[in-house]
């Protein structure tokens, strides 16, 4: 599959996870890796947006547009995501 083909696949139907991406599509963008790790960690602790958002205290549209790529994160928000899914910074960017 080629690299725009991935993406829209990834931003267009949100259904893809970071299981689908392998360590050769680095060139996907690191916004769109990232909210892919975001939606696997919420879904296996069966969260929704809307729990997460008041869990975290982030706003829920935001979460919905990191998890798609389209926004990113501050390195404070990034922190405060590790400490609400209680695991390292380490964890949290694994496999990007």
């Amino acid at each position: 599959m080629a690299r725009d083909e991935r993406l829209k696949q990834h931003l267009g139907n949100g259904t893809t996870s970071t299981k689908a991406f392998s360590s050769l599509d680095r060139h996907v963008p690191i916004d769109a890796r990232f909210g892919a790790r975001l939606r696997d960690l919420r879904k296996e602790r069966q969260w929704t947006q809307l729990y997460m958002a008041t869990h975290l205290g982030i706003d829920r549209s935001h979460i919905s547009d990191v998890e798609r790529g389209r926004k990113s994160m501050t390195l404070s928000l990034i922190a405060v995501v590790a400490l609400g899914f209680e695991i390292s910074l380490s964890e949290l960017l694994d496999h990007l």
